[in-house]
């Protein structure tokens, strides 16, 4: 989380809070780590970080939208970050922009 935030920081996005979701807890089995924040500006902010070896496609990152409207339930998200440090299809990553994800290469 360390990590996650003083990336954040270097991009000068600030959080008042950022707190790790327990994906078993909403039936997520993927290999992600998923952080829910909220910004200075008191908005709800979800970060995804990606760990994986293959490359991400665009079955992945429907899949990627459907986590987001299950946890929708509970926050409307104003932000989606996406950390990844795999390559990224360009149709996928096309995609992703087009729904309101933000994309950063993260190791």
């Amino acid at each position: 989380m360390k990590s996650i935030v003083e990336f954040f920081a270097a991009k000068r996005m600030l959080f008042k809070e950022l707190k790790k979701i327990q994906k078993e807890k909403f039936g997520i089995k993927k290999r992600i780590d998923i952080y829910e924040g909220v910004d200075t500006r008191n908005f709800y902010v979800l970060v995804i970080v990606l760990k994986r070896k293959s490359r991400v496609l665009v079955k992945d990152a429907k899949e990627l939208e459907e986590i987001v409207q299950i946890l929708s339930k509970e926050h409307t998200f104003k932000k989606k970050f996406l950390l990844i440090g795999v390559p990224l299809c360009s149709k996928a990553k096309a995609y992703l922009e087009s729904v309101g994800w933000k994309i950063y290469d993260f190791v």
